[in-house]
């Protein structure tokens, strides 16, 4: 079975965390920003040490860290944010690598 790392629900809460940027993030995480381009593009999957990282940098709670880095199953439509951290409805995507304009 393949994970696949919920990049909604990540790119949601650097919206909440007030780090829509990757180079802010990058900064915060201290991870690189090309390593972290890849990830939020689904290109790369994170290493365990770039996803502990990311949970301390985005306050991810430990219950959560799972669900968002070993996603077995994306649904069908679900809800998203837009670039302003509005909520979209039923956006319907195919993988985890949808991308929302950040």
């Amino acid at each position: 079975m393949t994970y696949k790392v919920d990049l909604i629900r990540l790119k949601k809460l650097m919206v909440e965390n007030e780090l829509e940027k990757i180079g802010n993030l990058s900064v915060k995480a201290g991870v690189d920003r090309n390593t972290l381009s890849k990830v939020l593009r689904g290109e790369q999957r994170p290493s365990s040490a770039v996803m502990d990282k990311l949970a301390k940098a985005l306050n991810i709670p430990s219950q959560d860290i799972g669900p968002i880095f070993f996603c077995k199953e994306l649904a069908d439509s679900v809800s998203s944010i837009d670039s302003y951290g509005k909520e979209i409805k039923n956006v319907k995507r195919q993988s985890a690598t949808t991308t929302i304009p950040i």
